[in-house]
């Protein structure tokens, strides 16, 4: 769909007047002109133009047409009805954000903290509690992924709640959690949402459904915490609370050695001069050789070991072979001489 495709949808039920909600799931194809119609609405509460739909992951490839310069004005515009109580951005636009960006973000957090709004739960003020702000600005110690994302706010009721410590259940889990696999907040009643015993980072029901386990602890571990706990050579996920995983640092190897592993194939682990990992002393001698000038003594020195021994093990296999094929050749010469 084009922008003139859905300026004539909106145009047609009065969007202005009637249409509270507004989601654009898909379409990547639109300037964001076609918002100009609901610039001045006096009744829209929810504008998602993240163009994904809800629990999808926010990365779109290739990137959506919707232009910055275009949106933000009619953002301004729709502030000014002072009836929008959630906005979902492109991820597009919370990627190397930009200073335009960045200054409607500031805008839009001061419109919503005018409202004070208070805690569906507890009726506290959401913005004294959690990081005090109701939009995450490009400041100092916000994650890179929760820029431009709004908080306080469940993404499917739209009611708002705090983070104070008397807000949360007997388990001591807030009632609102953020997802790290789509970007945003739900409610526990909206959205369910798992904890990985890895990371310790949420995931919504959808995003991640938290099927593997640590086979030491059996704690539940999302996929790229399964990744990074998987044992390459022995196949095992154990977390590392109850093992050591060392991930390969050599350009090129993504393999995993857990400490059972490195005990018994006696290679690989972590160099306790440089502290870099390897799965194994292949990879070591690899990294080590690629950036010889920058190499630890003692990832010089097992590497040194390794290919002496490599070159004894060639050396033993080459004087086997030798000795194999001189073995045939008198075997023949012996049956040619008997004939």
């Amino acid at each position: 769909m084009t922008d003139d495709h859905i300026t004539t949808i909106l145009t047609c039920i009065d969007a202005s007047t009637n249409l509270k909600t507004l989601k654009l799931a898909g379409c990547v194809n639109i300037t964001g002109s076609c918002l100009d119609i609901i610039r001045s609405s006096a009744v829209l509460e929810l504008l998602d133009i993240s163009l994904v739909r809800m629990q999808e992951n926010p990365v779109l490839d290739p990137e959506p047409l919707l232009s910055e310069s275009i949106v933000i004005p009619i953002l301004d515009s729709i502030m000014g009805g002072r009836t929008l109580k959630l906005l979902h951005l492109p991820k597009k636009f919370r990627v190397n954000i930009s200073q335009e960006m960045n200054q409607f973000l500031e805008r839009y957090n001061e419109y919503l903290s005018s409202f004070q709004y208070k805690c569906s739960k507890c009726t506290t003020t959401c913005l004294t509690t959690g990081s005090g702000m109701w939009v995450f600005c490009n400041r100092p110690n916000i994650v890179p992924s929760c820029l431009g994302t709004q908080n306080y706010t469940c993404s499917g009721c739209l009611e708002h709640f705090c983070f104070d410590d008397d807000c949360h259940d007997d388990d001591g889990d807030e009632h609102m959690k953020w997802c790290h696999g789509c970007e945003t907040y739900y409610c526990k009643e909206c959205v369910p949402s798992n904890e990985c015993g890895g990371c310790g980072e949420d995931y919504c029901n959808k995003c991640d459904t938290l099927d593997e386990v640590c086979r030491g602890c059996e704690l539940a571990l999302c996929n790229e915490c399964t990744l990074k706990n998987t044992c390459t050579h022995c196949d095992q996920t154990k977390c590392n609370d109850c093992t050591s995983n060392h991930k390969c640092v050599r350009v090129g190897c993504k393999k995993v050695i857990c400490a059972e592993c490195v005990e018994s194939k006696g290679e690989g682990g972590q160099c306790d001069e440089c502290f870099h990992n390897f799965c194994s002393s292949e990879c070591q001698y690899l990294h080590c050789n690629q950036d010889w000038g920058k190499a630890c003594s003692k990832c010089i020195q097992s590497t040194a070991t390794y290919f002496r021994s490599k070159c004894q093990e060639y050396k033993k296999e080459n004087e086997e072979l030798c000795q194999g094929m001189d073995d045939l050749y008198k075997k023949y010469i012996n049956v040619e001489k008997e004939e």
